[in-house]
């Protein structure tokens, strides 16, 4: 649970001379810069959100204060969880939206004010207890008869919120699977825990819609042991973000969220690319101990096969073979045994001032699978 700050109480709680801060802060008009007027910062306090619910509040925006006819195009936050809409406020309490169109009927009349309605969602957020978050948002404006975008200002907004989290997720709130080769199934371990005093959660069942995650609870003393299990096997190779839900028996149906996130890549992988270029007189033999930095790092993640590589072609462009002019030899990395460095070195015999070419490498010239490295020559020698 959260401890009391000057954050998390209600508004009339507060310090006096916090209230009084913000409320000159607020109140002092526009300053001129250049020509253009600067709008002061707006600053309101969510205080202390419960994890799962939104908060709302309006900014109020006195146009009017900036000296002729400004419309609203629009706003933008660093906070994800939070989201924003512009209306128009009279004073008989009457709202209408805008567009955030640089129209004359979008500018404020005279009896009206500039609502920013922000509302933060807590759900959105990771469900740990966190804050207080400072976050900042600007309301960009425009002048009804402006003919280019130069003379647009940012009314800054400034607003602050803390979340009360009902459990403890540790020790990650998120479930990170970073790089996961295909012929994998990670399982990742986090703990589920009560974090209300006095009052123990009971967790599950657990809900996730795609079907290469897998889930299961554990009791484990006062915690309950989440694992999570992911199985990529036929999954494109791109990254991956999944919403894993877990039912709880606290009130208001209270659901922990989870995001479990990663990566897919092939079994093959390559690093630092699976290009290999290097300059050498490609008219003669390369020293070995020259071609010590020609390498790539090559790892065969699926432990089903053996680490090793074979080399079944080396061609250059024209597809012709070019076995004649490198040789190719791989060394074990250490610290790593399903990783090998490919070396190559030029043995000469090439007229052109530039090689371009293929290798293909398997673990069974026959059947594969293969992994194809482009590789690059460039000439040392003078034109």
């Amino acid at each position: 649970m959260l401890a009391p700050s000057v954050f998390s109480r209600p508004w009339k709680a507060r310090p006096r001379a916090a209230v009084v801060a913000v409320v000159l802060l607020a109140a002092c008009g526009p300053t001129v810069q250049n020509g253009t007027p600067q709008p002061p910062t707006i600053v309101h306090d969510f205080g202390t959100i419960p994890h799962g619910k939104a908060a709302q509040h309006d900014f109020v925006l006195d146009t009017h204060t900036l000296g002729g006819n400004w419309v609203a195009l629009g706003v933008s936050a660093d906070c994800t969880c939070s989201k924003s809409v512009l209306l128009l406020r009279a004073a008989d309490g009457t709202e209408r939206p805008i567009t955030g169109q640089p129209f004359a009927e979008f500018a404020a009349r005279p009896d009206e004010v500039l609502i920013v309605r922000t509302q933060i969602d807590s759900a959105q957020k990771e469900p740990a207890d966190l804050g207080p978050i400072e976050s900042k948002a600007v309301v960009v404006l425009q002048r009804v008869d402006a003919k280019d975008p130069y003379g647009r200002v940012q009314w800054p907004l400034l607003f602050r919120f803390r979340i009360d989290s009902p459990v403890q997720v540790k020790p990650f709130a998120v479930l990170d699977f970073g790089s996961v080769p295909r012929s994998r199934t990670p399982t990742s371990t986090t703990f589920l825990a009560s974090d209300t005093p006095n009052r123990k959660v009971a967790f599950g069942p657990v809900h996730c819609d795609d079907p290469r995650i897998t889930c299961r609870l554990e009791p484990d003393g006062e915690r309950t042991r989440l694992l999570t299990t992911f199985s990529p096997k036929g999954s494109p190779l791109e990254p991956f973000r999944v919403l894993v839900t877990i039912d709880t028996d606290l009130p208001d149906g209270y659901r922990v969220q989870l995001a479990a996130v990663g990566s897919v890549i092939d079994d093959f992988e390559v690093l630092p690319m699976s290009t290999l270029s290097f300059r050498a007189d490609l008219s003669k033999e390369q020293p070995r101990d020259r071609a010590t930095s020609q390498y790539l790092v090559l790892t065969d993640h699926d432990a089903a096969r053996p680490a090793e590589f074979t080399v079944v072609k080396f061609v250059d462009a024209a597809g012709r073979s070019a076995l004649e002019h490198f040789e190719t030899w791989f060394e074990p990395v250490p610290g790593d045994e399903r990783g090998r460095r490919l070396f190559v070195r030029c043995l000469g015999g090439l007229r052109e001032r530039e090689f371009r070419g293929e290798l293909v490498l398997a673990k069974d010239p026959s059947h594969g699978p293969f992994l194809t490295i482009q590789v690059v020559a460039f000439s040392l020698t003078p034109p």
